[in-house]
């Protein structure tokens, strides 16, 4: 899977509209260096854009997750990739049970 970023509070103009997961989080630095990554959301979508948009603070649903994007809107980070939607509910599956993220509901 070819995996891009972006910080949430950028536009999406890069982001296509396009069939795909994604992963919201933060990186934790020292001195610039990356030590740790962060991920609290796992998302599939039939158009990423359009998805990562609805997740802006204004617009996002979820308390707890708008809550989180609100306290961290220069930190949070969208990883997100494109993949054939046919499979986007079984990565997002995937995801969800390796990475943990406290703002998926179970």
């Amino acid at each position: 899977m070819n995996w891009r970023s972006k910080r949430l509070s950028s536009s999406n103009s890069g982001v296509p509209a396009a069939a795909g997961v994604y992963v919201i989080g933060h990186r934790d630095t020292l001195h610039d260096l990356e030590i740790r990554r962060t991920y609290v959301y796992v998302g599939e979508t039939a158009n990423l854009r359009r998805r990562l948009r609805e997740h802006l603070p204004h617009n996002e649903e979820n308390p707890e997750l708008r809550d989180y994007i609100a306290d961290n809107y220069d930190a949070a980070i969208c990883w997100y990739a494109r993949v054939p939607f046919t499979e986007t509910k079984g990565i997002e599956a995937d995801l969800i049970c390796k990475l943990d993220p406290c703002f998926n509901k179970r």
